[in-house]
């Protein structure tokens, strides 16, 4: 699925800067699948270091899984998407299969807030510019400024989230619910994965749903904000939440598909 390539064969360290080849398909073949070049980190884990990219420097089996399921179903998620945008991309897989799968009428911005990992984001967008038929353009973004209405106003009435392990803690959970209130538009539809059993999913549903004690405050931040859009919506939004689970090579992974209905 991935061939790594070390750039020498001297001691690299703790972590290495590789370039990837992934294969995304049912079958995983060259003929049949979707191919996708990446620069990421391989981590020793023997060897305690900071790294400067944190999670987001690799892929882990949350974006694959979500990669997949974009390649099989991309006919009924990307039909007619104008604005495609992956939250936390980290390497950035899922975007770039997204990118490479939609029209050429579509625009897929793949966001993040770490420096280091928005610059590793454009450096895989430029390996794979021969391959992608959509725009596709690379962009810091703060949650905060989201919930806060504060955030490029390209990115209201977005017609597909993506994001992978974007929640480990209910706080997370709550805000995700708020950022997907603020961006996604009205019918538009939010792809997520995460590992099993990872904490603040439980939170993110309830929230999304407007259920719970964590919905009110997470609802306020998205909507009721000075600079919030006057007609967002988001306070009044409602969505539907599909659950769904699969297996990447042995790891088990939860998808949840969610539509704003109203």
């Amino acid at each position: 699925m991935a061939a790594l390539e070390a750039a020498d064969d001297q001691d690299p360290g703790p972590f290495q800067h590789v370039r990837s080849e992934y294969v995304i398909g049912a079958d995983t073949s060259e003929r049949n699948g979707l191919r996708i070049s990446l620069c990421e980190l391989v981590v020793d884990m023997r060897r305690p270091a900071i790294i400067p990219t944190g999670t987001g420097g690799h892929v882990w089996p949350s974006a694959l899984a979500l990669a997949r399921r974009l390649f099989e179903g991309h006919e009924d998620l990307l039909q007619g998407a104008r604005c495609i945008l992956e939250l936390g991309a980290g390497c950035g897989l899922p975007g770039l299969c997204a990118a490479a799968l939609a029209s050429d009428e579509t625009q897929v911005v793949l966001t993040d807030y770490c420096p280091e990992v928005v610059e590793r984001l454009e450096a895989n967008v430029d390996l794979n510019k021969s391959r992608l038929r959509s725009r596709t353009k690379v962009m810091t973004l703060d949650w905060s400024e989201v919930l806060m209405g504060g955030h490029e106003a390209e990115l209201d009435n977005v017609d597909l989230l993506l994001g992978a392990d974007l929640v480990w803690q209910d706080e997370h959970g709550a805000r995700l619910a708020g950022v997907v209130r603020r961006l996604l538009r009205p019918g538009g539809r939010c792809l997520l994965t995460t590992e099993k059993d990872r904490t603040g999913w439980e939170t993110f549903v309830k929230t999304l749903l407007n259920e719970g004690d964590g919905a009110e405050s997470a609802i306020a931040s998205a909507a009721e904000s000075p600079d919030a859009d006057e007609g967002s919506g988001a306070e009044c939004a409602h969505f539907c939440v599909q659950r769904e689970e699969c297996d990447v090579d042995g790891t088990s992974c939860i998808l949840y598909l969610c539509t704003r209905i109203e």
